[in-house]
This record gives structure tokens, C-alpha cells and sequence, in this order.
């Protein structure tokens, strides 16, 4: 029997594009990508206004909510800090990923593919006690601040030099958190996904009840053949200290976005960053 069925085509280039159904306009890896890299300067941005703020914005008025709330109400309320934690390091650890990895693959492309997992955590946060934060920056593509001088710089290199001064004071304070990160953070990553489910009880299933400023992390390991449990403190002091990490993080992936799209020519962005960065003109 003859298949009449349409071969999509790329948009962009005519070619024959496999694997892909429905008649929505198509296109082609290559050509994906460049139309990624069009973007990428534009999709930082956009991040860096909105979606970055949002795990931040979420976290703090959970820890507002606490004063109110139950005892259930407060478990359920550092649960949800504890998962903006999560996604604000995924977020960070995501954008140090994709700017490393700027001239290999799109950033958007990166960025989006990324899952945080327990190495990941404790990679990213060895990196952060190892390197210095010049060190970090640079193997992000960004210079050094430049020395402040007072009526000499103009507006955006001014604007890029507080981006990177503010970045570098932020990955410093980064090392406060680290035994947050390397163990909540880790324990965290690996439960809070579909397929959990929290408790505020475990004796049941442990023999061993949480105490009342704990919550529980359910989750199936069925590899091992086993449930495993999650136990974190969320008691106002831990989840304050929870807040602050957000915060920082937050700012610091701001402040290296900002930075980063200032440092770098539009046509760097859409040819894939063949050279060192070049500071634009303020």
C-alpha cells in the first residue's frame, strides 16, 4: 500500500524533516538551533525580569504565611520553600551549564534540557568553594568588575561593572550555604519530582515518628526495591536561612545574566561565541 502521507519540510531550509507529525511548521535541527541562538540574548533578558524572580516571590510569601498558619498549614508552607530552593539552584547551576556551554549548543537549548540531580548539586557547590569568583566568572565568559571610577564610566559599562562586583559578592556568600546545598539540596533534588508525596507522620512507615518541626519526602525506589523518606526541618530559623539562600541565588543569577548580555555583541549570540568577550560601548 502506497503512503501518501506529506513529508513535513523545515521552514527555513526546505529540507525533509523525519520523525516529526501534524502540520504545525516544522524545522530542522540545524536550523532549530539557529533560530535558538536568534533568541538567546532576548530569552536571557526575559528570564533575568520575570522568571527568575519567581521562585524568590514564591519562597517569601510561604515564609510570611508561617505566622498565621497550622501546624499541618507551616509543614505543607517549608515544604513548598524547600521545592523553591530546588528550582532556584536548578535554575543557577542550569545558567552556569549553558553559558559554559555557549559555543557547543544554544543557551536556551541548555538551559531547558537541564535537570538538577544530587552530583549536580554537589558539583556546581565544589566548584563555588574551589574556584574564585573570578575564576567563575571567566569560565562563564565574564571579565572582571572594572575598578569603580566615579564620573569616568559611562552608563553601561558602569551598569555592567555593579553586575559583576554584586555577582562576585554573591558567589562568595554562596560557601555559606554549601552544607544546605551539598545535603538539603541533594536529599531535596532527588525527592521533590513526580511520584512524591509528603507526610506529616512517618511511624507508620519507619517506626519512627518525625519531630514536629519535620516534614517527610515519600518517594519509591523501585530499583531497590524500597521507600525512601525525606526528613526536613522547617522550623522558621532553618526555613529563614532557606529564604536567604534563595535570595542570593536569585540575585546572583540576575546579576550574571545582566552582566552577560552587556558583555557580549548581538552577533556573538548568533554565531555562537567564536571570540573572547568584548565589553560594548555604554
Amino acid at each position: 500500500m502506497t503512503n501518501n502521507a506529506l513529508q513535513p519540510l523545515c521552514a527555513s531550509c526546505g529540507q525533509a524533516v523525519v520523525g516529526v507529525d501534524g502540520s504545525r511548521g516544522v524545522r530542522c535541527g540545524p536550523c532549530f538551533d539557529t533560530y535558538l541562538r536568534s533568541v538567546d540574548a532576548d530569552f536571557l533578558d526575559h528570564y533575568a525580569e520575570f522568571g527568575a524572580r519567581s521562585r524568590q516571590v514564591v519562597a517569601e510569601t510561604c515564609l510570611r504565611a508561617l505566622v498565621l498558619a497550622n501546624t499541618g498549614d507551616r509543614k505543607l508552607l517549608g515544604m513548598t520553600i524547600y521545592e523553591q530552593f530546588v528550582n532556584s539552584a536548578s535554575d543557577l547551576v542550569a545558567l552556569v551549564a549553558a553559558l559554559r556551554a555557549r559555543s557547543v549548543a544554544p543557551i536556551a537549548r541548555t538551559f531547558l534540557d537541564f535537570h538538577l540531580d544530587a552530583e549536580d548539586a554537589r558539583r556546581f557547590f565544589a566548584g563555588v568553594a574551589t574556584l574564585s569568583g573570578v575564576e567563575m566568572l571567566a569560565t562563564l565568559g565574564l571579565p572582571a568588575p572594572a575598578p569603580a571610577r566615579p564620573g569616568r564610566a559611562r552608563g553601561g559599562e558602569a551598569d555592567v561593572s555593579r553586575a559583576l562586583r554584586l555577582a562576585l559578592a554573591d558567589l562568595h556568600r554562596l560557601s555559606d550555604f554549601r552544607d544546605l546545598g551539598e545535603r538539603a539540596l541533594a536529599l531535596a533534588s532527588d525527592h521533590l519530582r513526580n511520584g512524591v508525596t509528603l507526610a506529616e507522620r512517618t511511624g507508620w512507615l519507619a517506626g519512627r515518628e518525625l519531630s514536629p518541626t519535620q516534614v517527610a519526602a515519600i518517594a519509591m525506589d523501585t530499583r531497590s526495591g524500597r521507600i525512601d523518606i525525606a526528613a526536613l526541618r522547617v522550623d522558621e530559623e532553618r526555613l529563614a536561612q532557606v529564604v536567604d539562600a534563595i535570595d542570593v541565588m536569585t540575585r546572583l543569577t540576575r546579576n550574571i545574566i545582566h552582566a552577560f548580555v552587556h558583555t557580549h555583541e548581538p552577533a556573538a549570540f548568533i554565531n555562537g561565541f567564536p571570540h573572547a568577550p568584548r565589553v560594548r560601548a555604554g
